[in-house]
């Protein structure tokens, strides 16, 4: 029997009592999952440790409970305010510098994208983490924090370009004119086109042009690289040649507006990582039902010539399109993807293949662009990136197609939407790091110059035109 205080007429102990349970049920349900907690969740601030142009680093990492995608501001405190009357402190004056979203969240730091004037901030500012509107009101959230972001978290573009007038079977990057700044080289089956890359340009302009000659010929890859060492990047723009029946590249110069065939070579041109670096791979189609692949080997350039140098057989190349390899505790680690688009690594000791390999549960390196040749189906699947380099294998970015009316319309190579992966490697397998949504279909995927690591995706719209999706690391 309970003793009620003269005060408290029983006739209330119902109502207190509901409210002392809904209290009780509420803070139970945001402990279990995780919600904030009274108030605890205020903005944030936080201090700018770097700058790289329109993206800023800070001192907020994922136990700060900031968001991606959440707004915030970078300001400098210019003195202090007093009243005129009394004397008293009003607080800082505030000046403004610079706003923008999060678009990468790590465990220590993260990063922003900045509107207004960027090259006004620099390290030691400071940034304001703002509430995040509340999806049913709309207005600003009287609570901020939120868990740390668990693997696998989604990541958004650090920029998308307008659209380009084409359907890209693939893109490529360098700096194609010699004047410091990346170029992208974009390519559908009959064209190439080059475009200055810039975030502020309302629309893309073709640098240079040039258009496929030949009945029945198309192209399915492109490459970028200054592999003659005169500061500018040359174009490798690989072809199926209809009429000759076989696989060449045209080796292209940028210039006057117009891309110039300086040599066509009859292989098949494709980047890899060598560990740690990125080289060129070079492969001849045979007309052999038996050995339709001849081998693979680096493509050299002397004496005015390109030609193939080191062979690749010693690391098991099949077919060089998305391949690599990374250093590993015991030799390199083989990167690639198989007939059925899973992702592989095999592990090599020595001069020697392990029979011991990792393949991935979910398919990744779609691609439509195909060719059926000696009764294979030849996929030139997009780039495959490795995270680490000389210190070894930290990661893998690639690419996941999705088909458009389930995975039998994969068969056909009909893709609506994709997904952009950071994959980290845990020493014995591959295991979902982040992800990007893209809006399209995934193309290809190229890095920017510039040793910041920033990657380039070409996304393919239902429209058949082509916007560059660009993602950090």
């Amino acid at each position: 029997m309970i003793d009620y205080p003269d005060s408290l007429a029983p006739e209330r102990e119902n109502d207190m009592l509901q409210r002392v349970k809904r209290l009780l049920l509420s803070l139970s349900f945001a402990v279990l999952s995780g919600a904030p907690v009274l108030g605890a969740d205020a903005p944030r601030d936080g201090v700018v440790v770097r700058t790289e142009g329109g993206r800023l680093f800070f001192d907020l990492g994922r136990e700060s409970g900031i968001t991606l995608g959440q707004r915030f501001e970078v300001y400098k405190e210019k003195g202090e305010l007093k009243h005129p009357v009394t004397g008293a402190s009003l607080g800082p004056i505030i000046e403004k510098l610079a706003a923008g979203t999060i678009t990468e969240i790590q465990e220590k730091y993260s990063v922003g994208t900045a509107a207004g004037d960027p090259a006004a901030v620099t390290p030691g500012d400071k940034v304001r983490m703002l509430p995040r509107a509340d999806p049913e009101s709309g207005r600003p959230s009287t609570t901020l924090g939120t868990a740390p972001a668990p693997a696998g978290q989604s990541r958004v573009p650090l920029y998308r370009s307008p659209l380009v007038p084409l359907e890209a079977v693939d893109i490529a990057a360098g700096d194609l004119d010699g004047d410091g700044a990346a170029e992208v080289a974009l390519a559908d089956p009959d064209r190439v086109l080059a475009y200055r890359y810039s975030e502020t340009a309302a629309e893309w302009t073709p640098l240079c042009s040039g258009d496929l000659k030949g009945t029945g010929s198309r192209y399915v890859s492109l490459e970028a690289a200054d592999l003659d060492q005169d500061g500018r990047a040359e174009v490798f723009a690989t072809l199926h040649n209809g009429m000759l029946k076989r696989m060449e590249t045209q080796v292209l110069d940028c210039g006057a507006g117009v891309f110039s065939v300086r040599a066509v070579i009859p292989w098949m041109v494709r980047s890899f990582d060598s560990q740690g670096v990125r080289a060129l791979a070079v492969q001849q189609l045979e007309d052999d039902r038996n050995s339709p692949l001849s081998n693979a080997y680096t493509l050299d350039y002397s004496d005015g010539k390109y030609r193939p140098k080191d062979s690749l057989r010693k690391l098991g190349v099949d077919w060089i399109y998305a391949f690599g390899a990374a250093p590993g505790p015991d030799g390199p680690l083989l990167l690639g993807y198989t007939e059925a688009d899973r992702l592989r690594v095999r592990f090599r000791k020595g001069g020697w293949l392990r029979k011991g390999s990792w393949l991935s549960k979910e398919n990744y390196g779609q691609t439509s662009t195909r060719l059926e040749w000696q009764g294979r189906m030849l996929r030139f699947n997009p780039r495959l990136y490795a995270d680490g380099g000389v210190a070894g294998l930290a990661g893998v970015y690639t690419l996941r197609n999705i088909p458009r009316f389930g995975s039998l319309a994969g068969s056909f190579g009909l893709y609506g939407k994709s997904e952009f992966h950071h994959l980290a490697w845990n020493g014995l397998s591959l295991e979902p790091d982040w992800q990007a949504e893209l809006g399209g279909y995934a193309a290809g995927l190229t890095e920017l110059p510039g040793g910041d690591r920033r990657f380039a995706v070409a996304v393919v719209g239902a429209g058949g035109k082509t916007s560059v999706w660009t993602f950090g690391r």
